[in-house]
């Protein structure tokens, strides 16, 4: 570059005087010509650098063919991109309503683009510049906020598509979960139904065939049928002829009589020194033992409504003994003389009366059972010789417990050898079988439940397991309660029940038949153990102090 280029800027030359003082020399017309030639030539090369950076950031073939585009093809170009992109992202997220933010902010940057393009030119127009150089870079900016504010556009059509996928997830899910109430509803039906054809087809075993012997194939299948039963269910239903209806009413009407006093009158039955095995225990003293380890392997429609741990069960429970007591025993508080109430002096009539009718029942059933194993038929009644039986009747007031779903008895099985049922007033008795199925027992009219307790598993080591079950109030039990309201009869719920027992000194070990297949681990399980530590073991799992007994 020449020096006269040098001062393009003001087109003059300054020159210094000789003393100093500044000289202004006027250009001549062929230096001014020659400063605006070098200046556009300057600025040529500029705009071609601006250019061929603008053309590698749009990595375009085309904008690379010319290193200074103008206005319209690149403004176009621009357009017919955004255009296509635009198209892309609204069939992609079908965003129709957000089309068109992006071209009003096309718009403003075009606008705005311009409106520099023009004041710099204006500007460099009086220096004596051209203004085509700028034209790229306000481009490119525009481009730049174009891109911006479809991004923009972009991200909103992508929330928009997004919450539209959600919304229809939400209701896909929610069309789900119906499905699968309404399955669980028919499930649940169905596991009722199945429940309820079960009971129907459960074997009852007349033990008329049993007592009168005419029939000897007869009654041995009956035998059979009691151990198959016992193994597969734990509980049986038999009809005993000598046991008839009118007794076990008169055993109930004394009862609800007998609960439904005060606890002032009931106060001085209480034994609590003696655990509790004689007398009156009670409401929410019995506690049942915590079985939720058990509970947690059965499958969801099979549990009980027992929680975990257990609570304190609603209901009272007399303690009656029936039959004779050992001359000698080790046990004397498991054996010790019956509490007769003072209001009551039926009372041992009407007890003895009904607990020898169903004692006589059981002491049949395990005859049969021993038949059924094919053991000599007193093997099992030997061992319950002067045994610590008890008839042990509960009560449950429906004035305080008598709503849906409360529960009167906690899952339990009984420590004894077998326990015996009359029939209640009121339903609302569970149990569950080998397999963990449960069911809910009625027992037909002139019929009595019998269940295997733990002392009948110890001496079949394991083959016949003691049996759980527990009583709630279910819908069948509150109809039964609006019928009594109805008929004024009475709102305790009592169970003519009656625990037989191994003799307290009596050894309890798996018997021979039993014993010889079973492995050390079971083995282990049922150590040779005197009947009476056996119930004591079991009684002191649990804390006497707080008089938490009876139900295992």
């Amino acid at each position: 570059m020449s020096e006269s280029g040098k001062g393009k800027k003001g087109g003059n030359k300054r020159a210094k005087a000789e003393n100093g003082e500044p000289k202004v020399v006027e250009a001549t017309k062929e230096e001014v010509a020659a400063a605006k030639d070098d200046a556009k030539a300057d600025e040529e090369v500029k705009g071609s650098k601006r250019a061929d950076k603008a053309n590698a950031r749009k990595g375009s073939k085309k904008a690379k063919e010319s290193k200074e585009p103008s206005r319209r093809s690149v403004r176009g170009q621009a357009k017919a991109e955004a255009a296509n992109r635009d198209d892309a992202e609204v069939a992609d997220g079908d965003a129709d309503a957000d089309d068109e933010k992006p071209k009003k902010s096309k718009a403003k940057a075009k606008s705005k683009s311009k409106g520099k393009s023009k004041a710099k030119a204006k500007g460099k127009a009086s220096k004596g510049e051209e203004d085509d150089s700028t034209e790229p870079k306000a481009e490119a900016e525009a481009e730049v906020e174009a891109e911006g504010d479809k991004k923009a556009g972009k991200g909103k059509a992508k929330s928009k598509a997004k919450s539209k996928a959600k919304s229809k997830a939400k209701g896909a899910k929610k069309e789900s979960d119906e499905t699968d109430n309404g399955e669980e509803k028919e499930t649940k039906v169905d596991r009722e139904t199945e429940r309820a054809e079960e009971m129907e087809k459960f074997p009852q075993i007349d033990l008329s065939k049993y007592l009168d012997k005419k029939n000897k194939k007869a009654w041995q299948k009956d035998c059979k049928t009691i151990t198959e039963t016992l193994k597969q269910y734990g509980f049986l239903i038999v009809k005993d002829p000598r046991v008839t209806m009118a007794n076990n009413d008169t055993f109930i009407d004394t009862l609800e009589r007998y609960y439904g006093q005060t606890e002032e009158k009931k106060a001085p039955d209480v034994r609590k020194e003696l655990h509790y095995q004689v007398g009156i225990t009670p409401e929410k003293t019995e506690r049942a033992r915590d079985h939720c380890s058990r509970v947690a392997k059965l499958a969801p429609d099979e549990k009980p409504l027992t929680l975990c741990p257990p609570e304190l069960d609603n209901k009272l429970r007399f303690f009656w003994r029936i039959g004779d007591r050992p001359a000698v025993t080790e046990f004397k508080q498991l054996n010790a003389e019956p509490v007769v109430p003072a209001a009551f002096p039926e009372w041992p009539t009407v007890m003895n009366t009904w607990g020898n009718l169903i004692m006589q029942t059981v002491r049949t059933v395990a005859e049969m059972a021993a038949e059924g194993f094919k053991l000599p038929k007193d093997t099992f009644t030997k061992l319950m010789e002067n045994g610590p039986h008890l008839l042990a009747p509960t009560g449950s007031d429906f004035n305080k417990y008598g709503s849906l779903g409360t529960v009167l008895a906690s899952y339990h099985y009984d420590l004894n050898f077998l326990t015996i049922h009359g029939r209640s007033r009121f339903p609302g008795l569970f149990i569950w079988t080998r397999d963990g199925k449960k069911l809910q027992v009625k027992v037909p009219a002139g019929c009595l439940l019998l269940q295997a307790g733990k002392q009948f598993e110890w001496l079949t080591g394991g083959e016949v397991l003691a049996g759980f079950h527990e009583v709630v109030v279910v819908p069948d039990t509150v109809a039964a309660i609006d019928k009594a309201k109805k008929e004024g009869r009475s709102l305790w719920r009592v169970s003519s029940t009656l625990f037989g027992h191994i003799a307290s000194d009596s050894t309890l070990e798996p018997l021979p038949k039993f014993a010889a297949g079973l492995d050390k681990e079971t083995k282990a399980k049922y150590p040779s153990v005197k009947a009476g530590t056996q119930v004591q073991q079991e009684l002191n799992m649990i804390k006497l102090g707080q008089g938490e007994i009876a139900t295992m």
